[in-house]
């Protein structure tokens, strides 16, 4: 490995990678699924630098990702608290399935708290949120602390790279972009995808590792295709305008 590609794995490499967050620019990094290419969500600048980088349409929305407390002397993550800034209302369901999986592949569509910005959200009501496993990531967001917008790093339309090399690939020409190695992901395909917005309800959007088999065997929460929602008539995402290329 050449001396410009070695991982930035070390707790130096991650607080330049936090700085540069800071200063509105862009990053990639490792999740257990696909690397992701992010940017501060809470900087509207900083947010349209990635649909520059990726040449991907304004109206699609990103996932935020947020870090899992870093407190060991309790038996369950808060995870209400961590959300609250993000999110209008949390259903008992959503409760159940991020105690269940989060840190982890799944990513959850809920109602949008007010401030969270349009240019994330693709102007719609609705914030996809998950808290991704890798133990690099989680450094990388408590030391943030804040959360981090970040669809999969490639180009608009390319596949999702699961690797360092593959970002760097992809994304030659921009030189300044910085490249934070975990090594190749875990999963290698990205997150699963419910909405719950409709608040009695979860949909799938997109498959993914966690399975709606594996969700109701291990939290009772019966997870509806599309097609399944769109015949008992409740109102909410279909196929057809289920939001396009995120993770």
């Amino acid at each position: 490995m050449s001396s410009d590609s070695k991982p930035l794995q070390s707790s130096v490499g991650i607080n330049e990678v936090v700085q540069t967050l800071r200063d509105g620019g862009l990053v990639t990094f490792p999740t257990e699924t696909v690397y992701g290419l992010g940017a501060d969500a809470k900087n509207p600048e900083a947010i349209k630098k990635i649909f520059s980088a990726k040449g991907r349409p304004l109206r699609h929305p990103f996932i935020v990702h947020l870090a899992a407390p870093d407190k060991f002397d309790q038996s369950q993550i808060d995870w209400v608290a961590l959300l609250a800034p993000w999110v209008s209302d949390l259903s008992e369901d959503t409760i159940k399935l991020v105690n269940t999986f989060w840190p982890g592949p799944l990513t959850l569509v809920l109602k949008k708290d007010q401030s969270v910005l349009n240019e994330l959200t693709g102007g719609q009501n609705t914030v996809a949120i998950r808290a991704p496993a890798h133990p690099i990531t989680q450094e990388l967001l408590r030391k943030f602390k804040g959360g981090i917008v970040a669809p999969s790093a490639n180009r608009f339309g390319k596949a999702s790279p699961t690797s360092a090399a593959d970002v760097r690939h992809e994304f030659e020409g921009m030189l300044d972009l910085m490249v934070l190695d975990g090594g190749d992901c875990e999963v290698g395909i990205e997150s699963t995808i419910i909405d719950l917005s409709s608040g009695d309800k979860a949909a799938l959007l997109r498959p993914g590792a966690r399975t709606p088999g594996e969700i109701l065997s291990k939290t009772g929460v019966k997870v509806y295709l599309p097609g399944d929602i769109k015949s008992i008539g409740v109102d909410n995402q279909t196929s057809s305008d289920t939001p396009k290329g995120i993770w």
